[in-house]
């Protein structure tokens, strides 16, 4: 799993109701927790997956950041959608 801090411990709070510390196991949970959440929300594969890359379901976004590393959420979505869809 991969999480910024800031962002398990704000997916953590709204799981738990709480702060608790991150280990792979409570990683793994608040991740198929937050998943299901937003499937349940109506969320397709491409939204979650934009959620989950770019912290939010808006359009794709591509560009460099301010550590001159480069991102693009829209190839992730892309990337995404497409191992959902080899696995069903």
């Amino acid at each position: 799993m991969q999480f910024l801090r800031a962002t398990y411990v704000a997916y953590a709070k709204e799981v738990y109701g709480e702060y608790r510390e991150m280990t792979p196991e409570r990683e793994w949970h608040v991740a198929t927790m937050m998943i299901d959440k937003w499937l349940q929300e109506g969320r397709d594969v491409g939204a979650i997956a934009r959620t989950w890359n770019q912290g939010n379901a808006g359009p794709c976004v591509r560009g460099v950041n301010k550590h001159n590393v480069p991102y693009d959420s829209c190839a992730y979505q892309v990337a995404v959608v497409s191992n959902y869809l080899a696995l069903r």
